[in-house]
């Protein structure tokens, strides 16, 4: 959405911290989501969003680019990105199946929702890392409960049943 030629003058991950031209990215966090403070971003002077969605009313003059979108639909430099950070990923997860040798890792939040995108290069480092047999008995799933376990979470610790 916008112009894909756009050129942009800074990167921010904190919308207190965008100038006018910078490229903002709206980064879900566990403490706070990104998205959340697009706007502000905006009224800094964002050239350029970087977004896993789409906001519901996107600001005119202003680029957005849905990264899983783009990786869905083949574009080479966000499948490089996914590729990067599914390696990251599995670099981290080769350190606990190595200290702890664990059975299964359920992951939610972006690996529920892109696994697709992240698993391959997840697995690689894995093999790559990981010590072989602690890894042949590892799993790593996507949480089944999606985006809804911190309702869940809510609700159990608002029943007493924790």
């Amino acid at each position: 959405y916008g112009d894909p030629e756009i050129a942009v003058g800074g990167l921010a991950f904190d919308s207190r911290a965008v100038r006018a031209g910078d490229c903002f990215f709206a980064v879900p966090g566990t403490q706070a989501d990104g998205h959340d403070f697009i706007p502000a971003a905006v009224g800094r002077g964002a050239a350029a969003v970087v977004c896993e969605r789409m906001p519901s009313e996107p600001a005119a003059g202003v680029t957005y680019v849905c990264v899983g979108d783009a990786a869905g639909a083949g574009d080479p430099l966000a499948l490089a990105v996914y590729a990067e950070c599914g390696a990251y990923l599995g670099r981290g997860l080769a350190v606990l199946i190595d200290l702890l040798n664990p059975e299964l890792i359920v992951i939610g939040s972006v690996f529920a929702r892109s696994e697709s995108l992240l698993r391959p290069a997840m697995e690689r480092s894995i093999a790559e890392e990981a010590l072989p047999g602690a890894a042949a008995r590892c799993r790593v799933v996507p949480a089944a409960l999606g985006e809804a376990i911190g309702d869940y979470a809510a609700l159990a610790l608002a029943l007493g049943e924790y």
